[in-house]
């Protein structure tokens, strides 16, 4: 039974390390950017931003290269972003529009 415990919580224990933070519109006084999508590269990870323009991921200890992306909108890459041991990284990045 003991055993079996401590298989519930070791995905809990392994992915202590979060990225979070906020998206916001350039284009509109820095409003949420809502629906934006977040990923980290090398992996399957992906999330979009809530209605407040925030997002949350929980990694592994690692480098990573954050892209977020919203459509009609600059992509933004965040390189080299070092996620360490049980502590929360917080990004604030503003998109803009793509001119034509």
């Amino acid at each position: 039974m003991r055993n079996f415990l401590l298989l519930l919580l070791f995905p809990l224990l392994s992915y202590s390390q979060t990225i979070e933070g906020i998206i916001l519109d350039g284009e509109l006084e820095n409003t949420p950017l809502t629906f934006a999508h977040i990923s980290i590269d090398g992996t399957e990870v992906t999330t979009i931003t809530d209605f407040n323009g925030s997002f949350k991921i929980d990694l592994e200890e690692g480098t990573y290269t954050i892209t977020i992306q919203f459509l009609g909108y600059k992509p933004k890459k965040l390189k080299g972003i070092e996620i360490k041991s049980k502590e929360t990284y917080r990004v604030s990045e503003s998109l803009s529009p793509i001119s034509l």
